[in-house]
């Protein structure tokens, strides 16, 4: 039997929940959809109780409230290719990087989106302009030839319908969804999951059934389907 591997929504730091899920679901490995919550300088990131007692592996790609300063200092020190801990069991998954799971398939990992409410934060303290999928990001994708079966993004490529009618004309114009259907054109990936727009919903395009997954607490928690090794 495979492993039982949680997608996890939005987090925002919200370390309880995401604990109390966890502990009650006991998953094997945890893939998150960004927004988790990393801003290192902060006390509550740092010390916090429930994250330090974490005794599962979970990997999360960057979304856009995040500390992306200190984020691309930790892909200069480490590499942005390979999982970079940052906490017990916590490990975050730079763009363009793959997971290889228990049972053979590859996750690639690759965070950013367009902040809606900008104007209300503050440049270098709670918005960082590196939120966005650049071009450098997508250089590092790895090579055609590599088989992508899972993505695992914040936002989403244009040609999913995640949102109510009301809510499309704010997020299509998010520069980072064009960004991401590139990558959904180029690997055409099986699985796609993703967070950010705090809607439950999911659909297929073409032969790539994608996912957008609620805050946690906001909605239930899904399953990786079992791979067939």
């Amino acid at each position: 039997m495979g492993q039982a591997i949680c997608i996890m929504g939005d987090v925002e730091g919200d370390w309880k929940t995401m604990m109390e899920i966890i502990n009650e679901d006991q998953p094997d490995m945890v893939l998150q959809v960004g927004d988790f919550g990393y801003w290192p300088d902060r006390p509550e990131y740092k010390y916090s109780r429930q994250m330090c007692k974490n005794q599962v592996p979970l990997y999360f790609c960057d979304g856009n409230h995040e500390d992306h300063k200190n984020l691309r200092k930790l892909c200069k020190q480490h590499g942005s290719s390979a999982p970079i801990a940052v906490g017990p069991n916590i490990f975050y998954m730079p763009r363009g990087s793959i997971l290889t799971l228990p049972d053979g398939r590859k996750v690639l990992f690759i965070g950013g989106a367009e902040s809606v409410d900008k104007r209300q934060r503050t440049a270098g303290y709670d918005w960082f302009q590196q939120e966005l999928i650049l071009p450098e990001d997508l250089s590092n994708l790895p090579s055609e030839d590599t088989k992508v079966d899972i993505v695992i993004s914040h936002s989403c490529p244009l040609e999913f319908q995640i949102v109510p009618d009301i809510y499309a004309g704010i997020f299509a114009s998010d520069p980072c969804r064009a960004m991401l259907s590139q990558v959904l054109h180029k690997f055409q990936p099986e699985l796609w999951y993703f967070g950010h727009f705090h809607h439950l919903n999911g659909g297929r395009y073409k032969n790539c059934a994608w996912s957008c997954r609620p805050r946690i607490g906001d909605g239930p928690v899904t399953y990786l389907p079992r791979g067939k090794k």
